[in-house]
């Protein structure tokens, strides 16, 4: 599931919904199939709401941010890490 601009979509006064979307989906046992896209071409100017939506949810560890922002894409997209 991409959390795009649902991230971001009703601002700083949004976040209160999108984190109590975000925290069900985390309940529900999908925190390995939530993925980060910025969704930007239209909106380029709200990355840095969409990026904070995410960063804000005070219930998320960081390896689950980690995942989210980046994690689960590279697993869903068969990426490796380049060391």
């Amino acid at each position: 599931m991409d959390v795009s601009t649902i991230s971001w979509i009703g601002g700083p006064a949004g976040r209160p919904a999108f984190h109590a979307f975000l925290k069900q989906a985390i309940i529900r046992g999908l925190e390995k199939r939530v993925m980060f896209g910025s969704d930007q071409m239209g909106w380029p100017d709200a990355i840095g709401l969409a990026i904070a939506g995410v960063d804000s949810a005070p219930f998320l560890t960081s390896d689950q941010k980690h995942d989210i922002f980046y994690g689960n894409a590279a697993t869903f997209f068969l990426l490796r890490d380049q060391d």
